[in-house]
């Protein structure tokens, strides 16, 4: 009897062990996607797998763009805390189609001196304006709509606001990925991208145009070098209800990224705002930490 229950315990060891081994051999066949993106994930994850991404943003300034594209003193310090949250699971056989769920966690201060730290975003003292909640919830799909070109993806969401919803819009957002292969080492992402705010009641329908481009030079097979420029035009609707340019902000950037292991991803990155309209002088730093299960 004893010896039954010994092999029987050892054939249940023996096809875990089998059954998590031919997971992880379906993973690395399935999955060669690029690994990493810094605004929106490229990976499209075999069926059965889980992706959690997660990214936070630190942004601050003390200066304005104005409407003329004159930097101007905001006699002020503004600093804004933004993690953002990322789960997406594999749906299809063929690798091509995840779905996802999204929630965004907001902080937002403003102090009197301009020269104050922007960690201060991260305390509960007073302030001119000291705000944090989680603000918006959101569903997605990613996509990659040819079959035989694993380099083009399609991704498509809708976000809600769940923070004081009556003064906050519904957004739609998609954004297109397309990923360059230079050279051995070295790989250009280009995303353009569209959000539509829509408009309810009293508050007015907007539009963001997003376009970015990240260049990634493979220092090590598990170290990268990442340079990102971006430029962001706002649209709203004017007195003829005719959408027009509101704003506009243009900034570069550079970071690291480092992958330990192919389920497991780290990057860090910095950006400067160096012209825009009607929009902040930001500086950001951003962190983002992304596994798949």
């Amino acid at each position: 009897m004893i010896n039954y229950i010994l092999a029987l315990a050892l054939i249940l060891v023996a096809g875990t062990g089998y059954a998590q081994q031919t997971r992880t051999q379906k993973l690395d066949s399935l999955y060669n996607d690029p690994f990493f993106y810094s605004t929106v994930s490229a990976i499209i994850l075999p069926k059965g797998f889980v992706e959690v991404n997660n990214l936070g943003s630190l942004f601050t300034t003390n200066e304005l763009f104005s409407s003329d594209a004159e930097r101007q003193d905001l006699n002020a310090r503004l600093s804004q805390f933004v993690n953002l949250l990322q789960i997406s699971y594999g749906t299809s056989a063929s690798s091509r189609f995840n779905v996802g769920v999204d929630l965004q966690y907001s902080s937002l201060r403003v102090d009197i001196d301009p020269q104050s730290s922007p960690f201060r975003v991260f305390g509960r003292d007073s302030a001119l304006v000291n705000d944090q909640a989680f603000t918006h919830a959101g569903l997605r799909f990613r996509w990659k709509p040819i079959a035989r070109n694993r380099k083009l993806l399609v991704q498509g969401s809708v976000y809600q606001p769940i923070y004081k919803p009556d003064e906050n819009l519904t957004s739609l957002r998609m954004q297109v990925v397309y990923v360059v292969e230079l050279s051995r080492r070295l790989f250009l992402y280009a995303q353009p991208g569209l959000t539509y705010n829509i408009p309810k009641k009293s508050i007015s329908g907007s539009v963001a145009i997003p376009l970015t481009a990240l260049l990634q030079f493979q220092l090590t097979p598990r170290l990268g070098l990442m340079g990102l420029m971006n430029h962001a035009i706002g649209l709203s609707k004017n007195a003829e209800r005719v959408f027009s340019q509101t704003s506009r902000g243009s900034q570069i950037g550079t970071g690291l990224q480092f992958q330990p292991s192919l389920r497991l991803g780290i990057t860090g990155f910095v950006t400067q705002y160096l012209a825009g309209k009607n929009t902040g002088v930001y500086r950001t730093a951003n962190l983002g930490l992304r596994v798949i299960l």
